[in-house]
């Protein structure tokens, strides 16, 4: 006859099933987190335009750097679709939608030129 005896899991073996279900849980969080802000960009960052190939940044000061300019513009968020673009002293109310990793940007909605996000 065989006695089967009852393995008790040591307090060691039982935290670091606990933290290991922890480290888990909070990779799969980043990983989830990363793609979401790879997914869904915010309007701050590099832009390449799919018609012109021309490099735009929106910087997070305010500032637009383009390829090769040389006056500094700026812009400015006033609604959720609607951004405010001055260069050299001359003010554009201008259209802007952003799609995933698309942005739509121009004075209308019907002109808007297409940029990707890189």
């Amino acid at each position: 006859m065989t006695t089967y005896k009852r393995n008790k899991k040591s307090p060691k073996s039982l935290s670091r099933m606990i933290i290991g279900t922890l480290l888990l849980i909070g990779v799969g969080t980043c990983s989830l987190y990363t793609v979401e802000q790879y997914n869904n960009p915010e309007l701050h960052g590099k832009w390449i335009s799919t018609e012109t190939l021309e490099e735009i940044v929106f910087n997070e000061d305010g500032t637009v750097t383009l390829n090769e300019a040389i006056y500094i513009p700026k812009f400015q968020v006033t609604a959720p679709n609607k951004m405010l673009y001055t260069v050299e002293d001359k003010e554009f109310e201008t259209y802007y939608e952003l799609d995933g990793r698309s942005l739509y940007w121009g004075i209308s909605k019907e002109q808007a030129e297409i940029f990707k996000r890189k």
